[in-house]
């Protein structure tokens, strides 16, 4: 069971990936490396490009790309990603019913100003918190991503909230 962690940046995906008994999907990007980076692979647009394995499934610029590969998702491993963008995320859910890999997707929504503060928090650059917020602004699709559970979280420090997706996660483990 793959489980989509899908939320904008700073909503806490990462922070509950921390928490959970589980691997994590590898993420390969060209974005540029933070201080806390577990589960990413940062290589260049073309070493991920070029790479048959690997499915590019957001494009934040023409520099800034993050893919998966295939392989590991067949792995048949309860495994988590966490993804920024709606549109981002309905590319993994159809890749993973492509390649008959179960999966559930968790929505986790905080506000902007929450967000913004927890970026300048860990340290994000005032260029990557642009390109971030605006990426994430541009996220109109007309496809519906499908949801199995979405938490709300209204305040900066939101354990309890985490602990009730970690509790989700847990109970629906393959």
């Amino acid at each position: 069971m793959i489980f989509l962690l899908v939320g904008p940046s700073a909503v806490g995906k990462t922070s509950i990936e921390n928490e959970l008994d589980m691997d994590r999907v590898t993420i390969y990007t060209s974005r540029e490396k933070r201080e806390i980076d577990d589960g990413y692979i940062h290589c260049t647009v073309d070493e991920i490009t070029d790479n048959e394995d690997l499915i590019v499934y957001a494009k934040l610029s023409d520099e800034w790309i993050y893919a998966v590969s295939t392989k590991e998702l067949q792995s048949g491993k309860n495994m988590s990603i966490a993804i920024i963008t709606n549109k981002a995320a309905i590319v993994i859910q159809n890749l993973l019913k492509e390649l008959s890999v179960d999966y559930k997707t968790v929505m986790l929504l905080v506000p902007r100003d929450i967000r913004v503060k927890r970026m300048v928090d860990r340290n994000d650059s005032e260029e990557s918190i642009s390109a971030r917020l605006a990426f994430e602004d541009d996220d109109v699709n007309n496809e519906t991503l499908n949801v199995d559970y979405i938490n709300r979280i209204y305040n900066y420090k939101y354990k309890k909230d985490f602990d009730e997706v970690i509790e989700f996660i847990n109970t629906n483990k393959g």
